[in-house]
């Protein structure tokens, strides 16, 4: 493979850097993206079990923080029972569901920017070369 690169010049240098970016990029997010990590199963269940304890009266502010620090699904899911815990309406509901939504998407967005970028520019340097 080093002849290869030798061989094409510098013009492959910069192409043979920004791929291996990318490539480094995709396994990040395909690492941080997996279902495992986002939405666990035990999350899940907490959250079902959590709003059935509300229905009783039963729940404690402690424990919709522990599902709030389980997984991101946790931290957008406990704002929900804590605003129905406390009574308010569906619409502030909605939007503190929004708010603690809002970092949870921009860290699942994370290097797509940089991503599409890449995918953009590698053919033109390719071309180049």
């Amino acid at each position: 493979m080093s002849s290869i690169l030798i061989a094409a010049g510098w013009p492959i240098w910069p192409l043979f850097i920004i791929s291996v970016i990318g490539l480094a990029i995709l396994l990040e997010r395909l690492w941080f993206l997996r279902r495992s990590k986002l939405t666990p199963q035990s999350s899940l269940e907490l959250a079902l079990n959590l709003s059935e304890k509300l229905n009783t009266g039963a729940l404690t502010d402690s424990e919709i923080g522990n599902l709030a620090s389980q997984s991101p699904l946790g931290s957008i899911l406990a704002p929900g029972l804590l605003s129905k815990k406390s009574g308010l309406s569906e619409f502030e509901a909605i939007d503190r569901l929004r708010d603690a939504a809002s970092p949870v998407f921009l860290a699942t967005d994370k290097y797509l920017g940089a991503l599409a970028t890449i995918a953009t520019i590698a053919p033109l340097m390719g071309l180049f070369g």
